[in-house]
């Protein structure tokens, strides 16, 4: 049985004070698979969390902790829906470092839900029920806890995010008697959180809310504010200007423009992208970009993503340099989740992750549901948490962590020369190819070399063709060992660099040396001439000796000489029979030692 899918949020705030919104919950087992599709790119590593129960409202990455390392915090929730029901979230808030580590639990048994961090990152603010608690990030300690109260009732918080100098909520209000009073959104002052122990929010006016929405805000801070009601078709949409002379007046609602979600199935959380203008939300399978202003459609984004109306995208993050992730949700069995990130423009695809199971325990991968839940970036880092979900719907979690993700994966695989002679040129041929984004129509790659147990040397640019090929020759002479040619991309705003390398043997060329002679055949008692030549090439001087054996003679010596690369030896010999004449040449560090011979017939 496939469980009701929960669609959460996921923020991340970068060291760049970059705060980005998508969806939330992790799976254990599930790794970035380079071999499930050629565009993929590697995962640094899948790491397992752990569980938060059944359902995860909410996740936070935090970049920009005093600590340095930076924390994950993930809370455990109720969809919208069920909140203010005989029961509560008791696992609380999980904490982790960045690479996943776990390092506390805080509120346990306390009814959490939505997470948001204050804009320097110091404070993080915890619905939890019927007040909001503060923790400090830098000691993990709770650092202040405010009741919640308006309309003579009690409030139960749903969704946070900060904008404006004000924490804004989603929540629920229901009387002593819990009799249901409304769901509602209103904020308060950041500053009062820390004073007071009482606050009642600021209500905000717009639609007759179904159920508590979620809540994103501009990255930027410039005052756009947007609630979604979730699992309602046609979402219930409503967009504000926090910091206008009229905070509490909807700027746009989904009941005006209609015409705008009239195909949407169920409401999905919203990003707001940077500067407040535009917002994301799945609609009908499609991430869909819309204007804050009136709600407008303005494009879909996420292509080359297996999107579908019943599925489609579940989670989306911005990252500071504008670069779009989105991440799918899949309820059929067997299926590969995918995430992909985008150039800005939301159509240019950079790389697409696979998702392939791994330690699956007891599940059959065919029988699991994966799903990317969430995604988040800190600097070019993408954090993504993935859920698995077994036959018995038993959910659980991991943390995979991609670097670089802001640019499109580049790879560089070479051929060419493997083993040569000293002397003999070494040709390398390669080709630098791109994850899922179209390179420029000529790149330019650097080569250098490298001697083992020696110097590095640069050899210089080579400019490929406009498919990534490229070839380059090098015609010095290589001393004999082993060579190490490293071939770079340096990489660009949108493409990462990359790196390979290709290792060439080079051995001793052979003697190189010729022996020839004035005549082959004389008459006996004819004077030859014998001339030993060395090849230009040869190293340093050389020892030569020359050898001459008449048929029934032994071997005799008759010259020794030192001769230079190019050098020559020559001697005069009188035949008196037929004669082997034969050249020993000593070797050096380039050439081998070797024998040359030549007959005379007399």
């Amino acid at each position: 049985m496939t469980r009701p899918r929960r669609v959460s949020r996921f923020l991340a705030f970068g060291a760049a004070g970059l705060l980005v919104a998508g969806a939330a919950a992790a799976a254990l087992g599930v790794a970035a698979d380079p071999s499930a599709n050629a565009s993929t790119s590697g995962a640094a590593g899948v790491v397992p969390l752990p569980s938060v129960g059944p359902l995860v409202h909410q996740v936070l990455v935090d970049g920009s902790a005093d600590n340095g390392a930076g924390y994950i915090f993930y809370s455990e929730g109720l969809p919208a829906a069920d909140l203010g029901g005989n029961h509560l979230a008791t696992t609380g808030v999980v904490v982790t470092t960045l690479s996943g580590s776990y390092v506390k639990t805080l509120l346990g048994d306390s009814g959490t839900e939505g997470i948001a961090l204050s804009p320097d990152g110091s404070t993080l603010y915890v619905a939890i029920a019927g007040a909001i608690a503060a923790i400090n990030t830098d000691t993990l300690a709770l650092a202040g806890e405010v009741d919640l109260y308006a309309n003579k009732g009690v409030l139960l918080p749903y969704d946070l995010a900060v904008q404006g100098g004000e924490l804004w909520i989603s929540y629920l209000a229901y009387t002593q008697q819990r009799d249901f009073i409304g769901d509602y959104v209103g904020g308060v002052s950041l500053a009062d959180i820390d004073s007071s122990i009482l606050l009642t929010p600021t209500q905000l006016s717009g639609p007759a809310w179904s159920v508590p929405p979620s809540l994103a805000a501009d990255p930027e801070d410039g005052g756009a504010l947007v609630a979604v009601a979730e699992g309602q078709s046609p979402p219930q949409v409503a967009t504000y200007d926090v910091e206008s002379a009229t905070p509490g007046t909807p700027v746009a609602t989904s009941a005006a423009a209609a015409a705008q979600f009239a195909n949407c199935g169920a409401g999905a959380p919203a990003t707001v992208l940077p500067g407040g203008a535009s917002f994301l939300m799945s609609c009908d399978g499609t991430e869909t970009s819309y204007s804050v202003a009136d709600l407008e459609r303005q494009g879909t984004y996420g292509s080359g993503l297996p999107f579908s109306a019943s599925d489609g995208v579940d989670s989306a993050a911005i990252a500071a340099n504008g670069t779009i992730a989105l991440g799918t949700s899949v309820t059929a069995t067997g299926v590969l989740a995918q995430a992909g990130t985008y150039d800005s423009s939301g159509t240019g695809m950079l790389n697409d992750y696979n998702f392939n199971p791994v330690n699956t325990g007891n599940w059959a991968a065919p029988n699991m549901e994966n799903s990317v839940d969430g995604l988040g970036w800190v600097g070019s880092t993408l954090y993504v948490l993935l859920e698995g979900l077994s036959p018995a719907d038993t959910p659980s979690y991991a943390l995979d962590v991609l670097p670089d993700a802001d640019r499109a994966a580049s790879a560089l695989t070479l051929g060419g020369t493997s083993k040569a002679a000293y002397g003999t040129p070494v040709s390398i041929s390669g080709r630098l190819t791109f994850s899922a984004y179209s390179g420029p129509a000529a790149t330019v790659v650097t080569v250098t070399r490298t001697h083992v147990g020696g110097s590095t040397g640069p050899i210089g640019n080579v400019t490929g063709t406009a498919n990534g090929a490229f070839s380059f020759k090098d015609t010095a002479s290589l001393v004999p060992g082993t060579w190490i040619y490293t071939v770079s991309y340096a990489g660009t705003s949108m493409l990462a660099p990359s790196k390979a390398t290709r290792t060439v043997v080079i051995s001793k060329a052979a003697a190189g040396a010729t022996l020839t002679a004035s005549a082959t055949d004389v008459k006996a008692g004819t004077t030859v001439h014998l001339t030993v030549k060395l090849p230009k090439t040869a190293g340093p001087v050389r020892l030569i000796d020359i050898y001459a054996e008449p048929a029934g003679q032994s071997k005799k010596l008759i010259k020794s000489a030192k001769v230079g690369p190019g050098g020559t030896v020559e001697i005069a010999y009188k035949v008196a029979r037929n004669t082997v004449f034969s050249a020993n040449i000593a070797g050096d560090s380039d050439f081998n030692s070797g024998t040359v011979a030549t007959t005379v017939r007399a």
